[in-house]
């Protein structure tokens, strides 16, 4: 009963300017757990373009559902164990809105080694896991943490 907010509206991620999010589902998901719901990727490049879209903007569907085609919005719904592999940095998509019944998914997010200090959508001179890269580890084990080595 009340309104989308934040996750809720339509967005493309911000943390690197491409990723992949693996979301598997622990519990059956269907329309009245509240789904994610994505636009495919060729949809949502013209609306990056046509909405001049900045990242971390959030966009409501009032605004959006005008340029889409009608029927496009695809629900990952699904039986538990149900697997979706996105590029959510491409995609325009929200999350789950108010729902009647819980649901339960797990999210494993890959982005690159850099994506916290070089992303261009959130520049930082500061990784926040800078500390724990100190010379104790290799270059490796740094590079996971994020923490680039000087060239």
């Amino acid at each position: 009963n009340s309104e989308a907010a934040n996750s809720q509206l339509y967005h493309c991620d911000h943390e690197d300017i491409r990723q992949l999010k693996l979301f598997i589902h622990i519990s059956n998901v269907e329309e009245s757990n509240g789904p994610l719901t994505v636009l495919n990727q060729e949809i949502s490049e013209l609306l990056r373009q046509k909405l001049r879209y900045r990242y971390y903007s959030k966009i409501p569907d009032e605004r959006i559902h005008p340029l889409i085609p009608a029927h496009t919005e695809q629900s990952i719904t699904g039986a538990s164990g149900t697997l979706a592999f996105l590029d959510t940095s491409q995609v325009f998509h929200y999350g789950s809105r108010v729902a009647k019944e819980d649901r339960y998914v797990v999210v494993i997010q890959y982005v690159t080694p850099t994506h916290l200090s070089l992303n261009p959508f959130k520049p930082s001179t500061l990784t926040p896991l800078a500390p724990l890269g100190a010379k104790r580890f290799n270059a490796l084990t740094r590079a996971a943490l994020g923490v680039l080595d000087p060239i």
